[in-house]
């Protein structure tokens, strides 16, 4: 697979908004194309562009590789593809939400739509769980 370099673009404020009961709130800092990525991922989500946040849940840098920091992690993450790096955030976003929420639990899944709803595949990491959602998302 070929490398390809994204442009370091300028880092915007995303603010992103879980509608509902709990009123979730998450601030992210990232450059527009990750911010951009978001906005569409993120189905069931309000967002805002905002012009400046003091205080971000969640920071990505770029330079040669994206860095991802968060208040729920005390380790600083990085990585070399943009993949990763989304998949990063997402879990980030999920252990925010999880702890602003009394009695959440997070559980290990993935998920694929069927005719009848939805289906979750438990599984430990690296068990199939995605390969098994894309080969069904093909039928």
């Amino acid at each position: 697979m070929q490398h390809v370099d994204i442009p370091n673009d300028k880092a915007q404020f995303l603010r992103l908004s879980l509608p509902g009961p709990h009123k979730v709130s998450i601030t992210v800092q990232a450059p527009s194309h990750l911010c951009q990525l978001l906005e569409i991922s993120l189905i069931g989500w309000s967002y805002d562009i905002i012009p400046f946040s003091e205080k971000s849940d969640i920071i990505v840098t770029q330079s040669k590789r994206y860095c991802i920091e968060s208040r729920t992690r005390h380790d600083l993450k990085s990585y070399s593809d943009l993949i990763s790096t989304i998949n990063l955030i997402l879990n980030e976003i999920s252990f925010i939400v999880s702890s602003e929420i009394t009695g959440s639990t997070l559980i290990h899944c993935a998920a694929v739509k069927s005719s009848s709803g939805a289906i979750l595949i438990f599984g430990d990491h690296k068990s199939g769980k995605s390969i098994y959602c894309a080969e069904r998302s093909l039928d």
